[in-house]
């Protein structure tokens, strides 16, 4: 006797005999309509926002002589010409003087390019998140470029609305338009939060003590004379509400602003790595000195009616002067406006 495993049989099959009537008289059809067909369909990436590079004129540069430089080395090394130029009496090993220079450059360039794809938007959450938000703040961007600082403040916005000014020069920012700065802010999700305005930071187009916040970005640098900065950071100092704060972030004249900004009644601290400072300083032949400032206005203004109020203002300076003859002080002051 032989004995006959019994045949296994498809779990539809199974199913389609205890639901139709014609056992067995299940077609391969009907079968296939007990089944489901589950389709996933993933939603369109969002594109990232773009910040563009920073000084794109001064990258070129960079790269261009470091390829030079590696050029000239690597085709002594190839074999290609002895590397030595100048006369009999003075002769000169072009290639190895060139190799440093231009290794220098490449890194340079690079990080660059780096900090401006990865770094800054990195270094823009450390700033932002010493600040204490509720949402509602108005903030304003000076020099905004695409958006970088603006969008930044703007995702921690509730109720609150982030300004940002410009006067839009490709040669500081790659891209830099306003249509630009409002495609990131759609991509981040906070349009609704940001505005953009053409104007220049010595002469902002708003009335007095109007913001909470006012940031800005490796911007005022760009302006090359002093009385031009110290205007920019006297306009600063004009819209900024009393009690509000200002984060600055640049790569040179950080003591500048501060002495400015202590002029116009805020209290300033420097919250950069005196490191990191230094050794950038140095690596950059005193190029770049960044520093990033945290102020705050110490004022409260008392207005008695529509035409007349009085500010107290409380301020400690450090190196009155900036002489080092005189010894820091405590200031004890009052601003009153009285409109005609």
């Amino acid at each position: 006797m032989k004995y006959l495993a019994p045949q296994r049989r498809h779990p539809l099959r199974d199913f389609a005999d205890r639901h139709w009537p014609a056992r067995g008289q299940c077609s391969a059809s009907m079968i296939q309509m007990t089944t489901r067909e589950y389709r996933l369909t993933m939603p369109a990436a969002t594109p990232r926002p773009d910040y563009g590079i920073d000084a794109p004129g001064v990258i070129r540069n960079l790269f261009l002589v470091a390829a030079i430089g590696l050029l000239t080395w690597g085709t002594t090394f190839a074999g290609l010409w002895s590397g030595i130029v100048g006369t009999s009496n003075v002769r000169i090993d072009l290639a190895h003087t060139l190799l440093w220079p231009g290794l220098g450059c490449l890194i340079m360039a690079v990080w660059m390019t780096w900090d401006s794809k990865f770094g800054k938007v990195r270094r823009r959450e450390v700033l932002l998140g010493r600040l204490r938000w509720t949402g509602a703040e108005q903030v304003l961007d000076v020099g905004c470029g695409r958006g970088l600082m603006l969008i930044g403040a703007a995702k921690r916005l509730t109720t609150g609305t982030a300004t940002g000014i410009d006067i839009w020069q490709s040669e500081d920012l790659s891209g830099n338009r306003p249509e630009a700065t409002l495609e990131n802010a759609a991509r981040e999700g906070v349009a609704d939060r940001v505005k953009v305005e053409t104007a220049d930071m010595r002469k902002l187009p708003f009335d007095d003590a109007v913001f909470d916040v006012i940031v800005s970005c490796a911007a005022i640098h760009n302006l090359y004379e002093a009385g031009d900065r110290a205007k920019a950071i006297a306009e600063i100092g004009r819209v900024l509400k009393p009690g509000g704060h200002v984060l600055i972030d640049d790569i040179r004249h950080g003591r500048e602003y501060a002495a400015t900004l202590r002029a116009n009644g805020c209290s300033v601290t420097r919250i950069s790595s005196v490191a990191g400072t230094i050794l950038l300083t140095v690596l950059t032949f005193g190029s770049l000195r960044p520093e990033k400032l945290l102020a705050w206005e110490l004022g409260h203004r008392v207005q008695f009616n529509s035409w007349l109020y009085v500010q107290p203002n409380l301020q400690y300076v450090i190196n009155p002067g900036g002489t080092h003859t005189i010894p820091n002080a405590l200031v004890l002051g009052a601003q009153c406006s009285v409109t005609f």
